[in-house]
């Protein structure tokens, strides 16, 4: 099957107003915004996140609504999410679409573009190239079909900022015949590098690093707008070591745990996704502040696992400063890389015994403001 196009991106078109309901979805919880689209211009009026766990219902909680801070409980993620969005935004405006983050489109799925029945097909057989993230897609995206009937569902892909790399940096070191299947370096976390390019819209960069950092990490190296290198590859799992993936790793070490029957193939998958990177190495949680936290009381393995993050994010800056010829700019984004200040230090300090002191940013990873544009787009295209 061929690749399966969206249409070229254009500034939105002047005529759709009402109500764009954008929905990032990860494997345990969800974020979400509401924009309202009025001549064209996109105004973000609530946003806030569906928490949920195995032992209890979810909980959905806005950041902010019209200046209001309600809070909402249900049963289901994704059910609370739509039931409780669908009410509140209709009460708003018209809904006129619903915008998905995807992480991954596949073989064929290149661009950001309408999910029609043929469309969601292909991303159900997309589901082996990121099983921890498409599934819970899927599910939401069924739930918004069946409850907004007739309004427009758009799906905004991370790989699209990345399609067009160039071979340098796209293709995988394996025979033509491989290759020739679609199997390529992808990218993730495109969506934000876009998100990034936008704040700096009024500041344009040349050499451009953006090192996105949070559960998943990526380090993204960016020459006049355009990515042309990035740490993850045909997965989210390679690349940085991470809060549960371990990145890059000796397919050697796979092969050892599966021939010696430590592992079968699901076994193996569930320790890549959910037991390995940070987590696994500290044998905590994997959330960064814990893990501070446990370094800072002394604990070997936190101090290790941090100790081999940061390395890890350094080294993949340190690359992508190669492969630009230099740096002009490094943002850090993502929520460790937001918010955790002394991990983001560590990181500049290493960089800069090699480097020199290039000049940072922190920035927020704007991913729902970049579908909602995206996604008025292709509905008025």
């Amino acid at each position: 099957m061929g690749a399966i196009k969206g249409k070229p991106l254009m500034k939105p078109h002047r005529e759709k107003n009402g109500i764009i309901i954008c929905l990032n979805v990860g494997s345990s919880s969800l974020k979400f915004s509401i924009y309202r689209s009025d001549s064209g211009a996109l105004g973000e009026i609530g946003s806030g996140t569906v928490d949920s766990d195995e032992t209890g219902p979810a909980r959905l909680s806005f950041d902010y609504f019209q200046g209001r801070k309600p809070s909402i409980k249900q049963r289901s993620v994704s059910g609370s999410a739509v039931a409780a969005l669908r009410e509140l935004a209709a009460s708003e405006d018209q809904i006129i679409a619903v915008g998905h983050r995807l992480v991954h489109g596949g073989l064929t799925i290149r661009d950001h573009l309408k999910l029609s029945p043929d469309v969601i097909a292909a991303l159900r057989r997309a589901t082996p190239f990121a099983p921890l993230h498409l599934p819970p897609s899927l599910d939401l995206i069924d739930e918004c079909l069946d409850s907004f009937p007739g309004i427009p569902q758009v799906g905004c892909l991370d790989t699209t900022f990345h399609k067009d790399l160039p071979p340098l940096a796209a293709t995988l070191p394996l025979p033509k015949q491989i290759r020739d299947i679609g199997l390529r370096r992808f990218g993730f976390h495109g969506l934000s590098c876009e998100s990034v390019l936008k704040q700096l819209e009024k500041q344009p960069v040349r050499r451009l690093v953006v090192a996105h950092l949070g559960g998943g990490s990526s380090v993204t190296a960016i020459t006049n707008g355009h990515s042309v290198d990035t740490s993850m590859s045909l997965t989210p799992m390679g690349g940085a070591i991470m809060s549960h993936r371990p990145g890059d790793l000796d397919p050697g070490i796979l092969f050892y745990l599966l021939r010696e029957k430590y592992y079968d193939l699901d076994a193996l998958e569930d320790l890549l996704e959910h037991q390995a990177g940070v987590a696994g190495v500290s044998q905590t949680n994997g959330d960064m502040r814990d893990l501070q936290n446990a370094s800072d009381r002394g604990d070997a393995y936190a101090k290790l696992a941090l100790d081999m993050f940061v390395r890890s994010i350094a080294k993949q800056i340190a690359g992508m400063c190669v492969v630009l010829g230099g740096i002009d700019l490094l943002v850090f984004t993502g929520g460790v890389g937001e918010h955790a200040t002394a991990v983001r230090e560590r990181i500049v300090q290493m960089i800069e015994s090699s480097l020199g002191s290039p000049s940072q940013m922190v920035l927020p990873s704007q991913e729902n403001e970049r579908i909602a544009f995206h996604t008025l787009n292709l509905i008025e295209s």
